[in-house]
């Protein structure tokens, strides 16, 4: 048995609407490819249309937890 501890980071966003500032009643059109593709299919959706979440690996170092985290949003505001 190992005696790191390793974990992993599960976030859930909304997608908002980009003129109105709201939350999106229906997700994009070609909008969780492109975000699956971009993050290594490290997102998926959620039950709501509106909704997604990204996974990060499992990690055992919280300052890469925290890189792979950001980087990942940076990738989906970028999509």
């Amino acid at each position: 048995m190992s005696d790191s501890y390793s974990f992993g980071i599960e976030e859930e966003y909304f997608l908002v609407d980009l003129q109105t500032k709201s939350v999106a009643r229906t997700m994009h059109e070609g909008f969780l490819k492109a975000a699956k593709a971009a993050t290594g299919g490290r997102v998926t959706g959620e039950f709501l249309q509106s909704q997604i979440e990204v996974l990060t690996p499992p990690h055992t170092d919280v300052a890469a937890a925290r890189a792979d985290l950001r980087n990942l949003r940076k990738t989906l505001a970028a999509v």
